[in-house]
Parts: C-alpha cells; sequence; structure tokens
C-alpha cells in the first residue's frame, strides 16, 4: 500500500475513531440512564416498526448512492440526479408508512405505532435532502468534517433524550428529540459549504446508476429483510418486554462490530473504489483491513461476551436480566460482522453486484430456514441458530473471495487466526479469574483490566503485527499532530 493512500486511509479512520469513541462513550451513558428510566415495553414499542422502516430505507437509496461513490468522473448533474432521486422515493414510502400505519399497529395489536410511525416517516423525509450532502463528504474523504457534524448532532439529540425520559414521556422520549437531527445538520453542512446539488435531473445518468444500483437494492433489501425479521418475529410472537430484551441485547452485542464497521467502512469503501484496478494494490489493502478489524473487534466481543451479566446488572439493573443469556449468545452471532461487510465491499469494488446480489439470496434463505426450525423451540434457541447462520454465511463470503480476489483461504484466514486465538484465550483467563469474585462491580473493573492488559501483554510478546502496525500508525498520526501545532 502507497504512502500517500495509507495516509488518506488512516487519516479517516483516525477522525472517524475519534468520533465514534466519543459516541460510544456518550451513548453507553445515554443507554444506561434510559435504560434505568424506561421499561423494555418501551424498547419494544419502538423496535416493532423497525422492519417497515428499514425496508423503506433501502428503497431511499436504491444503490444510488453507492454507485455515485465509484463513479470516477462525476458530473454536477449526476450528483443532482441522485438527489432528486432520494427525495422523490422518500416521499412515496414516507407517505406510505403513514397510509400503513393502522395495519401495521394492528399486526402487532398495539394502537400507539400508529403516532409512531407516521412521526418517524416524516422524519425519514427530512433527513432525505441531506443524504447527498453526506455522499458528497465521503467521495472526497473529508471524513473529519462529516464525522464532527455527526458527534455535535448525536450528542445534542442524547441530552435531549435524557432529559425527555426524565419528564416521564415514555417511549416518545426516543422519538421526538430525533427531530432536532435534520435541522441540524443542514446548518452544519451549509456553513461547511454551501453547495446545493439543484433539481436536474437525467434519464440517461438514472439508467445508468440503476443498473448498478438495482442489484444492490435487491440485495439490501434481502439483508435488511433479514436483519429486520427477529424483531418482526419476536415482537408478533413473543410480548413487547420480550422485544424489548432482546432488542437491548442485540443492540450491545453488535456495538463492538458496529463501531468498527462505522470506523472502517466509510473510509475502506473510497479508498479501495481508487485502486480498485490495481489487483496486487487491492488485495494488500484489503488483507490490511480485515487483520485490524478483526484485531480490534474480537476482543471486545469475547469480552462483553465474558463479562455480560456483571455488565447487566451493574449498569442497567436486575430490570434486564432476563436479556443476559440473550446478550452472551448474540455476542458471537455479531463476531463477525465486520469481516462480512468487508468482503461485501470487495464485491461492490470489483463491480460484482451481480454476485453480491446471488450470494446474500442463498445466505438469506438458509437463515430464513434456520429461523423457521428455531421458532418453535423459544427466543433463546433463535438467537442459537443467528449463531448458525452467521457462520454459515462467513464461510461463503472466504469462498467468494478466493475467486474475486483469488486469495486462497489460508491467505485469508492466517490474517484472522492469531486475534480469534488472542481473544479466545483472553476469554478463559478473565472467566476463570473472575469465579473466585462476588461482587458484580469488581467482576466488572477487574475483569476489564485483566482482559485489556492481557490482551495488549500477548500481542507484545508474539509480535502481533496488527498491534505494531496501530502503534506505528497512531506514532506517526500523533507526530503529525504536533507538528502542525509547533
Amino acid at each position: 500500500m502507497s504512502d500517500n493512500l495509507r495516509n488518506k486511509m488512516f487519516s479517516g479512520m483516525f477522525w472517524t475513531l475519534l468520533r465514534q469513541t466519543s459516541l460510544q462513550m456518550f451513548s453507553l451513558v445515554e443507554g444506561v440512564i434510559l435504560a434505568r428510566l424506561l421499561s423494555p415495553s418501551d424498547y419494544g414499542l419502538l423496535a416493532m416498526p423497525a422492519f417497515f422502516m428499514a425496508i423503506s430505507g433501502c428503497f431511499i437509496d436504491s444503490g444510488f448512492g453507492s454507485a455515485l461513490v465509484r463513479k470516477q468522473d462525476r458530473k454536477p448533474i449526476d450528483y443532482s440526479t441522485v438527489f432528486v432521486t432520494t427525495v422523490c422515493m422518500t416521499a412515496f414510502f414516507s407517505i406510505l408508512l403513514c397510509a400503513c400505519s393502522p395495519l401495521i399497529a394492528d399486526f402487532y395489536n398495539e394502537p400507539i405505532l400508529i403516532k409512531i410511525i407516521c412521526a418517524n416517516a416524516a422524519l425519514l423525509f427530512l433527513n432525505s435532502f441531506l443524504s447527498i450532502q453526506n455522499t458528497r463528504l465521503t467521495i472526497k474523504m473529508d471524513f473529519k468534517a462529516q464525522n464532527l457534524f455527526r458527534v455535535i448532532t448525536n450528542i445534542t439529540i442524547g441530552i435531549t433524550v435524557i432529559i425527555c425520559a426524565f419528564c416521564g414521556m415514555g417511549v416518545w422520549a426516543m422519538v421526538w428529540p430525533n427531530f432536532i437531527m435534520p435541522f441540524m445538520n443542514g446548518y452544519l453542512y451549509y456553513r461547511h459549504d454551501p453547495w446545493f446539488p439543484g433539481f436536474k435531473f437525467s434519464w440517461k445518468v438514472w439508467r445508468e446508476f440503476f443498473g448498478y444500483g438495482s442489484k444492490l437494492l435487491v440485495s439490501n433489501l434481502i439483508t435488511t429483510t433479514f436483519d429486520n425479521i427477529y424483531p418482526l418475529v419476536v415482537g408478533k410472537k413473543f410480548s413487547a418486554s420480550d422485544l424489548g430484551y432482546y432488542s437491548k441485547a442485540q443492540s450491545y452485542a453488535s456495538l463492538p462490530s458496529f463501531t468498527l464497521q462505522t470506523v472502517v467502512g466509510p473510509v475502506a469503501f473510497p479508498v479501495m473504489c481508487s485502486i480498485s484496478k490495481d489487483e496486487q494494490r487491492l488485495q494488500e489493502a484489503y488483507q490490511r483491513l480485515v487483520a485490524l478489524t478483526c484485531y480490534m473487534t474480537f476482543p471486545m466481543i469475547v469480552g462483553l461476551a465474558v463479562l455480560a451479566e456483571p455488565f447487566v446488572m451493574v449498569l442497567i439493573t436486575s430490570k434486564w436480566e432476563a436479556a443476559i443469556i440473550y446478550l452472551q449468545v448474540l455476542c458471537f452471532a455479531c463476531m463477525w460482522n465486520s469481516f462480512n461487510v468487508l468482503s461485501l465491499d470487495v464485491f461492490q469494488v470489483k463491480g460484482r453486484s451481480d454476485l453480491f446480489l446471488r450470494l446474500e439470496i442463498v445466505k438469506k434463505m438458509l437463515s430464513i430456514v434456520i429461523l423457521l426450525v428455531s421458532i418453535p423451540f423459544g427466543l433463546l434457541i433463535m438467537c442459537y441458530g443467528q449463531v448458525i447462520a452467521a457462520n454459515v454465511s462467513t464461510f461463503i463470503n472466504v469462498y467468494y473471495i478466493k475467486k474475486v480476489l483469488g486469495m486462497g483461504y489460508w491467505q485469508q484466514l492466517k490474517n484472522i487466526l492469531p486475534s480469534f486465538f488472542y481473544a479466545a484465550s483472553m476469554g478463559i483467563v478473565v472467566y476463570f479469574l473472575l469465579m473466585f469474585v462476588k461482587s458484580y462491580v469488581l467482576k466488572l473493573i477487574v475483569g476489564f483490566l485483566i482482559g485489556v492488559l492481557y490482551y495488549f501483554i500477548i500481542s507484545e510478546i508474539t509480535k502481533s503485527s496488527e498491534w505494531d502496525y496501530l502503534k506505528r500508525l497512531f506514532k506517526d498520526k500523533v507526530l503529525i499532530i504536533l507538528k502542525k501545532s509547533q
């Protein structure tokens, strides 16, 4: 990987990491406060319409954003066509959601969902006017501004949510404050770059982007349907409280991989697009990204699974005790998320949206079969089914990366296995040492400290290439910042 590309990639990851670190620290505090103030049924009510909102979101983008990022010689008409398409599609689906809200409320037997869905539909429409600005920042690799804006808006909304929860607004405390986002983001985008795409539209550009984006649309629909089908099934078959326990466990279990995806994902895709014609550099970039994300994700997921009981009991109280076992199981269902996302990015970068689509169909059909088989056995068995489905999906991605990039199985796995064994041994050490500790508070503190120390020490002793790479890149970035400050 060239120095220039490496600097761009790491600079983007650096600013995204700062954003995610600050956001996750704040989100953890916010989540703890809200979990103490709100009930599991409140969280369940909010999760019930997630399936329908997510499906609408897929149609709204239709793969046009990815197509625009991937295109090399972009013109103003490309931006305006994507903008007009996004706004029009959002308007249509916002109206459709409002019209269907009584049916969705009847499906769950929760009348309050009518107002919740209509409010979220209006929010969806308002946010559509800003998606093109965010895409433009991604294309320009202006990750510093992108991440700064997200920190400002998310913290502002989070504080407002907490205030509303204290005022006894219940589930609405997590709905109304979100309307701050489009107005605040609009102001920040305009102050940073007073640019507007205009309302020009070209059918030629639309057909070009749709030719690529349509396959991504179908693929994203399949992925989104499956990713949100569990809340749909749990909300229908079980109570709102059960859905609250499941959704809270799922949100915590996916937090490590989601954090790394939001750090690496926005940087990885445009970087790999820029070197898509150079097979050797693309392989090197992909291997490095996979190795780094797994090195950082695995210990967080294993640590969370081992410390799930003290984590829940100390931070969000025994009110959420039923979520502990779901959290422990779902951690291992989310373990390979970052790897799978990067693999799918490669298919898009290579222009193989057809393969992307076929793989998603096969993987999700298999996952649906596992879901249908597990439903009669209860919610816990459904969670174990997710673990099986996740591992099968990972194996399929490894197989087709070999075909697309020409990388053998061992060439792919050798970058992952060291981090896997580091994390597994760390989890075993922490688990057995905590058997002698009774207090939940001490278990959480001691377990965290032992896990962090063990992981860094074993990385140093075995001379982990990822650990060395991160130290070197971080040192280089700090030196650059210090030089600029002088």
